[in-house]
């Protein structure tokens, strides 16, 4: 079963740039794995010092792997049925992906302290710009699933439609 409380800082496992992402183990692996066709993992480190690798991840690198690690992620329930009760978290955790390492986060963070939403966009957008050097734009595509996500899924639960 899944802790769907704890919220993690997890290294993104890529082939290119480092990212990182914030949330629940199931979410950010969710996440990824619909931005990085099942190609992506992630990674934290335990209390301990030891490095966990999160759901999902073992099998990453593998051929059609995306599938079946999103089913395990549901637990054998529906996308649908999950982003019913975790759209919101999902899409927060979406928008917390950042490039560079966690203490680029740290220090990326407190540059944002007294801005306003409109302005904290920009200054990722600036920021995530000038970093960026592969192909891969992790950030952007888990931007605008974040923001997909957002605009269509609350007024779908509103009339009853699933995505």
């Amino acid at each position: 079963m899944f802790d769907d409380e704890t919220k993690y800082e997890w290294s993104v496992i890529t082939p290119s740039d480092a990212y990182t992402i914030v949330g629940t183990e199931r979410l950010a692996a969710l996440a990824l794995l619909f931005t990085g066709s099942g190609r992506l993992g992630i990674l934290r480190t335990g209390d301990d010092g030891e490095e966990i690798l999160g759901v999902g991840s073992v099998c990453a690198f593998q051929s059609g792997a995306g599938d079946a690690a999103v089913e395990a992620l549901l637990c054998g329930g529906s996308l649908v049925d999950f982003l019913a009760v975790h759209y919101r978290e999902f899409v927060v955790c979406c928008r917390s992906i950042l490039i560079g390492q966690g203490e680029d986060r740290v220090v990326f963070e407190r540059g944002l302290a007294g801005l306003s939403p409109a302005e904290v966009v920009k200054c990722w957008e600036c920021y995530h710009d000038a970093r960026r050097s592969s192909m891969l734009d992790l950030g952007r595509a888990l931007m605008a699933l974040a923001n997909r996500v957002e605009r269509t899924y609350p007024s779908r639960l509103a009339r009853g439609v699933t995505p």
